[in-house]
């Protein structure tokens, strides 16, 4: 589709990316298909994570991702609220998936509260519904998991970096 054309490549390149178009587009390929050639599937950790505000995006997600993923070596878990954590949090050492789709408060509830979940191998954060996911009752949340990635601190390294090299203002954009 279109918006995969557009956004595809400036993901391979490991740009940053917002991606905005009608439900239907294909957004949900946009950035899927692109993990394909960041997460190593040999690598028993996870490496990916989707951020999404409803356990029913979440869901829809899921499915696409595991239709996509189906018959490789890439595993994925969805991570919502309202289901049993500890099944979840077995079901995570079990199966060891590269890619987590969750809500960003079932996320931090295992990460933080139960420490059942390390993301120090978090490759690619993917924030869906940015628009909504930057504001209450999420952007505590979304923040504090992106501090705990190795990607915050790559990319405050970075942005420190800019600073001191130019005196112009510096535009940056969060994927979604």
């Amino acid at each position: 589709t279109q918006i995969q054309a557009a956004a595809i490549p400036a993901l391979h390149r490991g740009q940053n990316v917002v991606l905005q178009a009608q439900t239907g587009s294909g957004k949900t390929l946009a950035y899927l298909l692109p993990l394909l050639k960041v997460v190593d599937p040999s690598v028993k950790q996870v490496q990916a994570i989707i951020l999404a505000p409803s356990r029913e995006l979440v869901q829809q997600i899921g499915q696409v991702a595991a239709s996509l993923f189906q018959g490789t070596d890439y595993r994925v878990q969805t991570l919502i609220g309202g289901a049993n954590i500890h099944h979840q949090t077995i079901r995570l050492r079990d199966d060891r998936p590269q890619i987590l789709i969750a809500t960003p408060g079932r996320l931090a509830e295992i990460v933080f509260k139960l420490e059942k979940l390390r993301l120090g191998r978090v490759k690619v954060v993917v924030v869906d519904e940015v628009d909504s996911m930057m504001q209450e009752p999420y952007i505590g949340e979304v923040e504090t998991l992106l501090q705990a990635t190795p990607l915050y601190s790559k990319a405050a390294a970075e942005r420190n970096m800019e600073a001191k090299l130019t005196t112009a203002p510096v535009e940056s954009s969060a994927a979604s």
